[in-house]
């Protein structure tokens, strides 16, 4: 499988009106996800793609928490997606691997599906797509992601196919999962920061999304590597 890397230029996004902000539900935990810095919620969505994801993992696929966490900063980072595009993104994810993807024998899963870092990349660009008015092309996620469009677009549509494109999601649905299924372990994660590894995990983090939205990343050809798939 071909590495990941970044390139070429973003410009900010923050439409979200067709997902209403997750602060007005009344929710404690909810709540708190959104007052914190957005460590909080990478920390979460790279737990639960690697447990999702653990049984793929493979000399050549690396699901674990920490690889997946690194390109979550990455990509979050250079595509500036809102928070509620990567909450959209994450559910369908898990859609993907709890509905459709455990029930089918490995060997009929193809080899990009069994990586983390390529589907929830597949569900950023849906969930952008469904949920915003103007949405990058395909050539723009090439650059993002130094992958071939024509791979992406074999990948989107998989996915697409195994969601049955529907992609509507009620916002009490959506804050039912967030609450239920992305928020359940919040109290060990919370502990978890007290460890010198996930310290530095949050210094990276809050560098990185302390980047105003404002900014144009640019990226050339030499820049640093997003993600590894095939490690």
């Amino acid at each position: 499988m071909q590495e990941v890397f970044l390139s070429g230029k973003q410009t900010p996004f923050t439409n979200s009106s067709k997902l209403p902000s997750l602060s007005l539900v009344s929710l404690h935990k909810i709540g708190r996800l959104q007052k914190n810095s957005s460590m909080v919620l990478i920390l979460q969505i790279s737990k639960l793609l690697a447990a999702l994801t653990f049984n793929f993992s493979t000399e050549k696929i690396n699901n674990s928490k920490r690889f997946i966490a690194t390109f979550l900063i990455e990509i979050f980072r250079r595509s500036k997606c809102s928070r509620n595009i990567m909450l959209l993104a994450t559910y369908y994810f898990h859609k993907l691997y709890q509905s459709v993807l455990n029930i089918e024998p490995q060997s009929s899963i193809p080899e990009f599906a069994r990586s983390s870092k390529r589907m929830f990349l597949c569900c950023l660009i849906i969930a952008h797509k469904f949920n915003q008015d103007i949405t990058f092309s395909m050539k723009t996620w090439s650059h993002i992601t130094g992958l071939p469009s024509k791979d992406i677009s074999i990948m989107e549509r998989w996915a697409l196919g195994k969601l049955e494109y529907r992609l509507y999601t009620y916002t009490e649905e959506l804050c039912t999962w967030t609450e239920n299924v992305l928020l359940t372990d919040y109290e060990t994660l919370s502990s978890s920061h007290r460890s010198d590894s996930t310290k530095r995990l949050r210094e990276k983090v809050e560098e990185h999304t302390n980047t105003s939205d404002n900014d144009i990343c640019t990226w050339n050809s030499s820049s640093k590597r997003l993600c590894k798939c095939t490690n």
